[in-house]
């Protein structure tokens, strides 16, 4: 652009044609822009030139871009006063402006006349009647100047002369033919929209403004002395219809029909069928219309037909045409463009129910286009779709049946019946369409059924199916998807996900169904934890840096993901960088107010002490435990933060912090624990701590172990240890002791420890004897040497055995 007003500036400088050098470049904007710019600028003859040449580039921009007809009107109007009245480019550019005005008259009236949509006769009329009268005023001064041209070349002597009147006869004749059409078409649609006050008047006229398209005079020629060379001819062929449509009112003979098929171009020529078969429609003959059914191509012609045959008959004729409609499968056209065709006129039963229940899907669609249901239409949804299914199609196409189904199967959708719905898409792939995407449909609404209903795994071979015939289709991505709520986890489940390409729009979809379903694997101990930590840190990464920061819901579902990764992550000292990433975010997203305190608030506070744990912290994570249980009411976190340090004391039974933290906080820990293997084992870990300086407390704790666990070794030995401490009924001790020496092998730690408690438990009874005689057994069957912690309670004992055997 800026070249151009460059190349514009330096021409205007050196004085030189813009207009020629615009033409000569072929730049329409700049030819016209310079043409209008010296025209305004000049005046007297300099003016007048400039207009003409205004004018001539004016005219072939109207037939050049006729999309900017608007435009170009307004440039010509004041134009056109500044031309000679008797100048050929005035009378080019009068008719350009006259056939830009009449083309959207003429297209309203064409559309009306075939139209089911009531008309605006007051309106189409004027403009008719305003064509009308400009066009024969045109067409009468372009004949004059024809005639006289003529004239003037048969007198003139000049062959420069003789050879502008033949350029100027040629542009009148040219403008006196478009104009005659313009005419013509203008009474033929005030007849057949019966907008004429005189329908005779008009038609008679009309057939004399084609005449003189066909033969330069007002008597009409002999069909069959129309010339070959005039065959492309397109005013040709529009005459000829014109003729064709006048003759029909009249109710004379298809005459002239023929001639449609030879006469004009591709596009008028493929026309031919349905214009004779208006023609006949317009004569009232409706043998003659179903004879040319077969040769109508389009199946929106036969709806324009079907629109004249209702609006002005015969109506005998109606269903023929509607049912070569919907034998080429194009009922489609007539929902789209007969919005107010009124199938009750139809005689035949089926086939107004038919077409009835099709213009009703299309009416509710249009006022509930979404694709879920919703609950205030259900009920006209499910009215339809009792409608559709109830419908006798076996005469029809498999192309009428196919969308029938489709639709049918649609509506069951909308009402919430979704079970009829994948019947209905069965049946709609019987009929053809595309096998794939109408089972995807029929599986679809099979998962929306076993949803609503609970029924799930009723159709998992039919899944399964799917899967294997069609394993690249979209839908396979949603049926993994739903086997991920129906089906236990599993490798092969998480495989499968994780190889959905990336393409996919549910990719991402995938991929967290593969870390929940990893998560659960790893938490029963299937799969090693860092497969799950690997895949949730991918996708909280991608989390943070997603739209879906801005979705509450999808917040919500990134924050269980990445508590999922911290509770993999533990206090494991692998996962240290990692489990310091996600706190560092969590708590990042909380400063800035993308979640609330009350969501992460305690929790991070917990996973603090889970990081305190994994570095070998234990005051740290103590002191942040003792600050979370004054901070957390409810006690959740504060409980899991001491299962957390009691969890960590069970792995390290030598360190130095196990003792306090056992002592201090586990109790705690196993008064909010159910019962079950958990609680069983950290009673069993804990109550050692409290012996011997509490064995009440041990007693208590060890109390409310499950049968089994009670009568476990372990057990057994705490309980015996427990009654020796106590020391209120010695008897039961050695009862106890002996119980434990009865389920442990000779030789064993714990016989020897039975051995040694016994004899304890003897020497409190004051029977010497006994406990000599355990002791002996000890030293003789037991491990040489024996264990230090042993042999230092034989030494105790060793005063009270002086003296026996």
């Amino acid at each position: 652009m800026i070249l151009v007003y460059v190349l514009t500036g330096a021409m205007l400088s050196q004085e030189l044609s813009i207009s020629a050098y615009a033409e000569r470049a072929g730049l329409f904007e700049i030819e016209r822009w310079a043409l209008e710019d010296t025209w305004r600028s000049a005046s007297g003859r300099d003016r007048e030139e400039a207009a003409i040449r205004f004018a001539t580039v004016l005219a072939d921009a109207f037939l050049s871009h006729p999309d900017r007809a608007e435009e170009f009107r307004q440039e010509a109007s004041s134009l056109l006063e500044s031309l000679p009245r008797s100048s050929p480019a005035r009378l080019r550019l009068e008719v350009e402006l006259l056939s830009a005005q009449a083309l959207p008259i003429e297209n309203a009236a064409s559309v009306a006349l075939c139209s089911f949509a009531p008309m605006e006769p007051d309106q189409i009329a004027l403009g008719l009647s305003e064509v009308l009268v400009q066009s024969e005023q045109l067409f009468k001064r372009a004949n004059a100047r024809f005639e006289s041209a003529a004239n003037t070349v048969v007198r003139t002597n000049s062959e420069e002369q003789r050879t502008r009147l033949s350029e100027f006869g040629g542009i009148s004749e040219s403008v006196r033919t478009r104009s005659a059409l313009m005419a013509g078409w203008a009474r033929t649609f005030r007849v057949l929209l019966g907008l004429s006050p005189d329908p005779m008047a008009d038609r008679a006229a009309g057939l004399e403004s084609f005449a003189w398209v066909l033969a330069g005079e007002p008597n009409l020629p002999n069909f069959s002395e129309l010339p070959e060379s005039w065959m492309p001819r397109r005013d040709v062929a529009f005459a000829i219809h014109g003729v064709l449509l006048l003759q029909s009112h009249a109710g004379l003979p298809d005459q002239w029909g023929p001639l449609l098929e030879d006469f004009g171009s591709a596009e008028d020529r493929r026309q031919a069928g349905f214009r004779r078969a208006l023609a006949r429609a317009i004569a009232k003959d409706p043998i003659g219309v179903r004879d040319r059914l077969d040769d109508v191509v389009e199946g929106q012609e036969l709806v324009m037909l079907l629109g004249f045959l209702l609006r002005s008959g015969p109506e005998s004729v109606v269903e023929d045409v509607l049912e070569a409609l919907i034998a080429r499968d194009g009922l489609d056209d007539l929902l789209a463009s007969g919005p107010n065709f009124d199938p009750n006129r139809l005689s035949n039963a089926d086939l107004s129910e038919l077409v009835s229940a099709h213009l009703d899907y299309v009416k509710l669609l249009e006022d509930d286009p979404e694709p879920e249901p919703k609950d205030e239409s259900r009920t006209s949804w499910s009215r339809l779709f009792d409608q559709l299914s109830s419908l006798s199609l076996r005469a029809r196409p498999d192309g009428i049946r196919h969308d029938t189904h489709v639709r049918a199967a649609w509506s069951a959708w909308k009402a919430g019946r979704f079970f009829e719905s994948a019947e209905m898409w069965s049946l709609a792939r019987e009929s053809g369409g595309d096998s794939a995407d109408l089972t995807a449909r029929r599986l679809q609404a099979l998962i929306e059924w076993q949803q609503a209903s609970g029924n799930n795994g009723l159709f998992a071979q039919e899944f399964s199916s799917f899967l294997r015939d069609f394993p690249d289709h979209p839908f396979a991505v949603e049926i993994l998807l739903q086997q991920t709520a129906t089906e236990p986890p599993s490798m092969d489940l998480v495989s499968r996900l994780l190889g959905i390409p990336n393409d996919s729009p549910r990719f991402l979809e995938a991929r967290r169904r593969a870390e929940a379903l990893l998560f659960s694997l790893t938490q029963d101990g299937r799969l090693p934890v860092d497969q799950h930590v690997d895949l949730a840190l991918e996708l909280h990464r991608m989390w943070l840096d997603s739209p879906e920061m801005l979705d509450t819901g999808r917040v919500r579902v990134g924050l269980v993901r990445a508590r999922r990764l911290l509770e993999s992550a533990s206090d494991r000292p692998s996962f240290a960088s990692v489990r310091q990433e996600v706190l560092s975010d969590l708590s990042d997203l909380r400063a800035r107010g993308v979640v609330g305190g009350a969501e992460l608030g305690l929790e991070l506070d917990f996973r603090a002490v889970e990081s305190a744990i994994s570095l070998g912290d234990l005051h740290t994570a103590r002191a942040l435990a003792k600050t979370l249980a004054s901070e957390d009411p409810q006690g959740r976190w504060s409980q899991a933060a001491n299962i957390r340090l009691v969890q960590w004391a069970a792995r390290h039974p030598s360190s130095d912090h196990t003792a306090e933290i056992l002592k201090s906080v586990g109790p705690e820990v196993l008064e909010d624990l159910e019962a079950g293997a958990t609680s069983d084992q950290l009673r069993l870990l804990i109550a050692p701590y409290f012996l011997p300086d509490q064995p009440d407390l041990a007693s208590e704790i060890l109390s409310l172990l499950q049968p089994e666990a009670s009568q476990s070794l372990s057990a057994q030995i705490l309980w015996a240890r427990i009654s020796s401490l106590i020391g209120d009924d010695w008897a039961y001790a050695v009862m106890q002791w002996s119980k434990v020496r009865s389920l442990c092998s000779i030789g064993s730690d714990a016989w020897c420890q039975s051995m040694v408690g016994e004899a304890a438990a003897w020497v409190r009874l004051a029977e010497p004897e006994q406990a000599a005689r355990l002791i002996g057994q000890l030293r003789g069957l037991g491990p040489d040497p024996l264990p230090a912690h042993i042999a230092e309670k034989i030494a105790e004992l060793a005063p009270a055995l002086e003296g026996t055997p």
